[in-house]
């Protein structure tokens, strides 16, 4: 999302810009607003690396899991983000994960959301094209735990 970003040793040969972004508890605004602006030396270097600053129309594909009760990044940032990143009709889809705090995705926090977050981040890439779906062994049960059944 963010060009000029890249240092003397980037091998421009190779592109950095990803085909899809699949991403948890994101930094998606880092202005006073948003989370890490004191690691930066000046506001307008914290806008330059800031992604809700750089929505352009084109962008790869992204999915978001985020927890509503997030103490470091606030749910509110993530909101916005998608909001301006569908406004530009690229594709983002924002999972939100009620009451969950910051590392709510990670096996040995909450197995439920874990297998959640693996499920949705499958759906999406099957429905962008970047995995094969497996039809021919779909039996319509589901493979993985509903956290949204669970609640």
């Amino acid at each position: 999302m963010i060009k000029d970003f890249e240092d003397d040793e980037t091998d421009v040969q190779l592109s950095c810009v990803p085909d899809a972004m699949v991403l948890f508890s994101p930094i998606v605004d880092t202005s006073k607003k948003g989370y890490g602006f004191e690691h930066f030396e000046s506001a307008k270097e914290a806008a330059k690396a800031s992604p809700i600053r750089h929505m352009a129309k084109k962008l790869p594909p992204c999915i978001l899991f985020h927890g509503t009760a997030d103490r470091m990044i606030p749910f509110h940032g993530v909101e916005k983000f998608t909001r301006k990143m569908k406004w530009r009709r690229n594709v983002c889809e924002l999972v939100d994960f009620e009451g969950h705090d910051h590392s709510f995705y990670n096996m040995n926090v909450d197995v439920v959301a874990y297998e959640g977050t693996i499920s949705a981040a499958d759906r999406f890439l099957v429905e962008q094209g970047f995995l094969e779906s497996n039809a021919e062994e779909d039996d319509g049960k589901p493979r993985l735990v509903s956290w949204r059944e669970q609640a």
